[in-house]
């Protein structure tokens, strides 16, 4: 059962630091499209798909939920600079989130091998063994 535990634990470890990373991948990838000189849709193209969701998302989706974030920005274009600035100290947050995450997995985990622990040994104490 204890084996369970840290097995599931890891799991999700590796799934939290994974979404974790492709946050601050996604994130700094936006602030440097933000950071740009000329605004994200002034060429009337459609920026490149991040390298990380090559993969997972189709162009043609990809084309539409950019097109759709640029008549968005529209309305706000004069904080683009510095929502791009913003990112410098908002990758190095995703991080402290992570460790935060990551010290409650591992708590949630020791606390149910401690949980376990217990009512074996209290099972077994009530045998005789």
């Amino acid at each position: 059962m204890k084996a369970w535990i840290w097995a599931i634990g890891g799991v999700l470890a590796v799934g939290w630091t994974g979404l974790m990373a492709l946050s601050a991948q996604l994130l700094a990838w936006a602030g440097g499209l933000l950071q740009q000189a000329t605004p994200v849709g002034a060429a009337g193209s459609v920026p490149a798909m991040p390298a990380v969701l090559a993969g997972w998302l189709d162009p043609a989706t990809w084309a539409a939920w950019v097109g759709a974030a640029l008549a968005t920005l529209e309305g706000v274009q004069t904080w683009l600079p510095a929502l791009g600035t913003a990112t410098g100290w908002l990758v190095p947050l995703v991080w402290v989130a992570w460790g935060l995450g990551l010290l409650v997995l591992l708590i949630g985990a020791a606390g149910a091998h401690w949980l376990v622990d217990r009512k074996s040994t209290r099972l077994n104490s009530s045998h005789g063994y």
